[in-house]
């Protein structure tokens, strides 16, 4: 029989693949649905699960029509090649190609593929966890929206939500957040850029008894244009871009008053007096000192006013070495531990 190549991508990593991207991916089967038609085609869905997640997969075609045949055998694996990301409720469909066509070009799909080294490494997590797949996490949109459970992220995944989500899409996302129940997204990430040109300094003048701008009426005064109040003074309250950055890419998020004095370490009235004296250095030194620094930010999600998903970052908690260091020896236990199994 031919042989194929595959390029395998992790379940728990598909989030991060482009919409239209192909990827190969392999797994257990966890669940199947019945065989159904649609437009006069016939569909089902299976669930695939690895270390990483689960995900669920669309097959259309003589594909799910052979499926049901080739999966009697208990704990089956299925190695799936040229899967298609797509925007249809976050699934990852199967599209087979029409009859004549060589499937070496199209969507090849192998159970139980004994020659495969990913093959042994299933079989013996699978036999470890004894096939109990409840505990793994599933990876579809609905997932990224309200498993808050896993709130960690990457900036790979903010740069994908913004860039290859539809306006329905972002829309969806963002109603999903607003619920009570939802939470806040985690990165773990390095400031690598403040903008803080002096003409445009980070902040705006505001009322001195709440957030809203005011404006120089030209005798002295500040006026609120939405209040339609004069006053004799103003405060300024940070309005802070910062770039992050981590291994996996990099996205611009913003704070508001309270979060960019944490990162700053500096009110943004004391840097407005370092400008008023001419005393530019300080002002950039704030700056400097905040930049190249990696914290965990807690980071809600809106829609701007361009149609762009917008990151606001609510919170900045300071990384704790000993229980990174507990992290990185539980992974690193947790592969060795894999590997090892599936030898």
């Amino acid at each position: 029989s031919e042989k194929y190549y595959f390029a395998f991508t992790e379940i728990g990593k598909l989030v991060t693949k482009a919409k239209g991207a192909f990827v190969d991916v392999i797994g257990y089967v966890d669940e199947m649905t019945e065989l159904r038609t649609i437009f006069s085609t016939t569909f089902r869905t299976i669930l695939l699960v690895d270390p990483s997640g689960k995900v669920e997969i669309s097959l259309w075609g003589e594909t799910a029509q052979q499926f049901d045949e080739k999966v009697k055998e208990s704990h089956c694996i299925a190695a799936l090649k040229g899967c298609r990301v797509t925007s249809h409720g976050g699934h990852f469909s199967i599209c087979t190609k029409p009859k004549g066509l060589s499937l070496s070009s199209g969507n090849i799909m192998q159970i139980n593929p004994k020659s495969l080294p990913e093959f042994a490494s299933l079989q013996a997590w699978g036999r470890e966890c004894n096939f109990d797949f409840a505990f793994i996490p599933h990876v579809t949109w609905k997932a990224i929206q309200s498993g808050f459970g896993f709130s960690r992220r990457t900036i790979a995944q903010f740069i994908f939500w913004n860039d290859c989500l539809s306006r329905t899409q972002q829309n969806e996302m963002i109603q999903q957040l607003d619920k009570p129940s939802m939470g806040t997204f985690v990165v773990k990430a390095t400031i690598t850029s403040i903008p803080h040109n002096p003409n445009k300094p980070p902040w705006y003048k505001c009322s001195p008894f709440d957030y809203r701008k005011v404006i120089s009426d030209g005798r002295g005064m500040w006026l609120c244009p939405f209040q339609l109040k004069t006053y004799s003074t103003y405060n300024v309250r940070y309005l802070l871009s910062l770039r992050l950055t981590d291994d996996s890419g990099s996205e611009w998020f913003y704070c508001l008053n309270s979060v960019a004095d944490q990162i700053l370490g500096a009110r943004a009235s004391d840097l407005e007096q370092f400008l008023k004296d001419g005393n530019i250095d300080e002002y950039n030194r704030v700056f400097q000192n905040a930049t190249y620094k990696t914290k965990y930010f807690e980071v809600h999600i809106s829609i701007g006013i361009r149609s762009q998903l917008r990151y606001l970052i609510d919170g900045v908690r300071e990384i704790d070495p000993q229980k990174e260091c507990a992290d990185v020896l539980g992974s690193i236990y947790h592969i060795t531990n894999f590997q090892t199994n599936s030898k």
